[in-house]
């Protein structure tokens, strides 16, 4: 770029936009140049990300409550698909807009879990501790405490471990509960001790009485002692009938 006088005129270009600048002399200025055809900005990785960003914002409830990095987000998602659209955008400006929209995703964190932990310490919580021993019934009672606390943190995917840990801790306070034992009935308190009968009317037992009879008095012969007089009694009768026999014999002669 040439002035009236032959001078050069100095010019600026912009490296992104293309465009060329210059202070204006006091005289005339000739400008002169050669033009080349610039090729369309290559969008394809602009529209990729366009495309996951706009998921992640109808999903963007699921994700840690961080209002700037959300912001910045929404902020680059819109210059991401003004850029897109503008036909006259050259490759720097694209390369830009994907890059900060990259950024932007990159900052989100997505929530863990926490449904599975929920559900058991909402389980717990109805547990009735005065049924079991205080020591195990405290157990149970810190990790509850210690799990409370955890849900209400922000917890991204990277601390799904915790939840998992937590899970399991719960699980383990819950099976060493030790159920409270029921005092034992009192003797004499109605209910009927087997190992002592009060029934009044149940046979003494003999060997509890020494062998002595508790009668009135009277004698009366064990059978050891009446078979020797029966077998007399027979052997005399016998006797008696052979007499009568050998008489009648005798008288018949």
């Amino acid at each position: 770029m040439k002035a009236q006088d032959g001078s050069t005129v100095e010019t600026v270009v912009d490296e992104e936009t293309g465009v060329y600048t210059f202070t204006m002399p006091a005289s005339d200025v000739t400008v002169s140049g050669t033009f080349r055809k610039i090729e369309a900005a290559d969008k394809t990785e602009l529209k990729n990300k366009i495309e996951q960003a706009e998921q992640i914002l109808k999903d963007l409830d699921q994700y840690v409550d961080d209002a700037d990095a959300k912001q910045a987000f929404e902020d680059a998602l819109t210059n991401a698909k003004a850029v897109y659209d503008n036909a006259d955008a050259v490759q720097a400006e694209v390369d830009e807009a994907e890059s900060t929209l990259a950024n932007a995703m990159n900052a989100l964190h997505k929530k863990a879990d926490k449904s599975g932990l929920e559900q058991l310490v909402g389980e717990l919580q109805k547990i009735d501790l005065t049924k079991y021993t205080e020591e195990s019934g405290q157990v149970l009672s810190d990790a509850l405490a210690e799990a409370e606390d955890l849900l209400n943190q922000d917890l991204t995917e990277s601390d799904q471990q915790q939840i998992a840990d937590m899970i399991a801790k719960l699980e383990a306070a819950r099976n060493q509960l030790v159920p409270v034992k029921e005092d034992p009935e009192n003797p004499g308190s109605g209910g009927e001790d087997p190992d002592k009968p009060e029934n009044p009317d149940k046979p003494a037992d003999p060997g509890e009485s020494g062998g002595q009879d508790k009668n009135d008095g009277s004698a009366v012969p064990s059978t050891g002692d009446s078979a020797p007089v029966m077998a007399a009694a027979f052997v005399l009768l016998l006797s008696g009938s052979v007499l009568v026999f050998v008489t009648k014999q005798r008288k018949m002669k």
